[in-house]
């Protein structure tokens, strides 16, 4: 930090101090820098979400580098170098000090064919080609796009990493990182690799609707590096628009998040248990799903559980709006383990629940659905195909990605039995 709480990337007549001021920053691994709790996506600079113009998106870098976000990620594969472009243009005459630039080498084209190509020669012309795209001298942070889909990671780590460690030793990069929805390929690429790992991206798992990033963290701070958690809305689907028509995400997802995106807007006036208990919900649907498989009766019972039991909570919302009391609901999180019960709540609020009728009455007074729904769900991971974890749960190991609307079949090698990449990786 610069300064009385300012970072080293603030720069004295460019920003804005006072928003500077405000902005939390953190540091980033043992890199020794501190980066923004909000960083700037750059993939809507290429297009990836709607049309961009020029003057939107220099308003939008301008703005957000001002305001005191100091980390900006892109990638060739944002409107296949339209991002890195749009950026080339907005960081002109913007003093480079000010900001931390990160891109992505390996995921380029849109044909299957030339989608993925993560050889030494291929990572080396494309950092070139990034740094003329944006027009600086240098990256700050390189990174592996969406490791798991390279044809091994044998390659990852035998020719990618250590082609990016030798533009490292020369300039062109000061970091080396490594990005995927997969967890568990970034983790094998980190106990494999000779190379320094410096940063990781991860995307869409640590949202309102699935968490499981949390259960690596420990695993992440060990080893010293710094951690992105990328797409925090999952690409669109948490957000007042809702996703984007490619978005690989299923219907039936895509109307549970449309339904949480509801109840959030009633938190505005809402009691404050209401929103982090139907996020609790919509996580354990997430997790039914995947470890029980797309279509299973079980995952579908749970997500049916979970829904009827959060349509509660709206209830009891609009309940306590006329009561003007909120109830004292005991544990966080009890709406996933089925426990939560509304006896402390208002005679109204009660009333409310139990006219919801049901299974989504009985989910806060007494009965437990959800937990039984868990249950059944656990049950059926066994008859799942896939390889055993080191935790007794099934996985499914270099299956096709069932998000093929976005890869066109792209395969993975390895990570959840829900793993994929996508369009805004």
């Amino acid at each position: 930090m610069s300064g009385a709480g300012l970072p080293g990337t603030y720069v004295e007549g460019f920003h804005d101090r006072d928003a500077v001021e405000k902005m939390t920053y953190r540091p980033l691994g043992g890199t020794g820098h501190s980066v923004s709790v909000l960083g700037l996506g750059a993939s809507a600079l290429g297009g990836v979400f709607h049309d961009t113009t020029e003057e939107e998106c220099c308003l939008v870098v301008h703005a957000a580098l001002k305001a005191g976000v100091n980390v900006i990620d892109t990638a060739p594969w944002y409107g296949q170098g339209k991002s890195e472009s749009m950026l080339g243009l907005a960081l002109k005459g913007v003093p480079r000090q000010a900001y931390l630039l990160n891109t992505k080498v390996g995921r380029y084209e849109q044909a299957v064919d030339e989608m993925f190509d993560f050889s030494a020669a291929r990572v080396t012309r494309s950092v070139d080609e990034s740094l003329h795209r944006m027009g600086v001298d240098y990256i700050d942070t390189i990174q592996v796009h969406d490791v798991e889909f390279a044809p091994s990671l044998d390659v990852i780590v035998e020719q990618t990493l250590p082609a990016l460690d030798a533009l490292r030793r020369s300039g062109k990069v000061r970091m080396i990182g490594i990005t995927g929805y997969a967890l568990a390929p970034l983790r094998e690429v980190l106990e494999r690799s000779a190379v320094k790992i410096d940063a990781v991206l991860s995307y869409c798992r640590l949202t309102l609707i699935d968490a499981s990033l949390e259960e690596h963290l420990d695993f992440f701070a060990a080893r010293g590096v710094g951690l992105y958690n990328a797409a925090p809305t999952g690409m669109g689907l948490l957000t007042p628009q809702g996703p984007p028509a490619w978005h690989p995400a299923s219907d039936e997802d895509k109307e549970l998040c449309r339904e949480l995106r509801e109840l959030c807007v009633t938190q505005a006036a809402a009691p404050p248990f209401a929103l982090p208990r139907a996020a609790a919900a919509a996580r354990m649907v997430t997790r039914a799903r995947r470890r029980a498989g797309g279509g299973c009766r079980a995952a579908r019972a749970a997500g049916g559980a979970v829904r009827r039991a959060a349509a509660v909570h709206v209830h009891l919302v609009r309940a306590h709006r006329a009561d003007g009391v909120q109830p004292a609901l005991r544990g966080g999180g009890a709406l996933a383990r089925g426990r939560g019960r509304a006896r402390s709540a208002p005679r109204e609020s009660r009333r409310a629940a139990r006219a919801v009728g049901g299974r989504r009455g009985r989910a806060l007074l007494g009965a437990r659905p959800c937990a039984r729904a868990a249950r059944r769900a656990a049950r059926a991971r066994g008859r799942v195909g896939g390889a055993a974890d080191g935790r007794g749960r099934r996985r499914s190991w270099g299956r096709s990605c069932r998000w093929s609307a976005c890869t066109r079949g792209a395969r993975s090698v390895g990570g959840d039995s829900s793993c994929c990449s996508s369009c805004c990786s």
